[in-house]
């Protein structure tokens, strides 16, 4: 059983030091990760790996989990995002409102009527 005691998971084969992230997951469900600061490995609550889909918000940006690891999602929008724009920065979006207004929107980089929703209403 993998335990949480502190800054360190306690694992089968010893301690690791880790840190606490917000993962959004691709339901837009929220819950906390631990970042192991030795592999870099971003681990669930359980010590479940985060499942690919999900966005992991860490000191240096937020990362879409992805089977090869993780890319980072832009920071910026550079564009006018309206209803039927699609893309990596419509899914920053919607992890940014699912994180800050806990708007249970699906990561799936589609700006459609439950996106425009949640930024009217934020």
């Amino acid at each position: 059983m993998h335990t949480l005691n502190g800054d360190y998971m306690k694992m089968p084969n010893g301690g690791i030091a880790v840190t606490p992230v917000p993962v959004v997951l691709q339901d837009g469900s929220i819950t906390t990760g631990y970042v192991s600061k030795a592999t870099n490995l971003t681990y669930m609550l359980g010590g479940d790996r985060v499942p690919d889909g999900a966005a992991v918000a860490t000191a240096n940006g937020t990362y879409l989990k992805t089977e090869s690891g993780g890319a980072l999602l832009p920071s910026t929008i550079t564009r006018e995002l309206s209803n039927g724009s699609s893309g990596r920065d419509v899914l920053a979006v919607q992890v940014q409102l699912n994180l800050q207004n806990n708007a249970g929107l699906v990561l799936d980089g589609k700006f459609g009527g439950l996106t425009q929703a949640a930024v009217i209403a934020a």
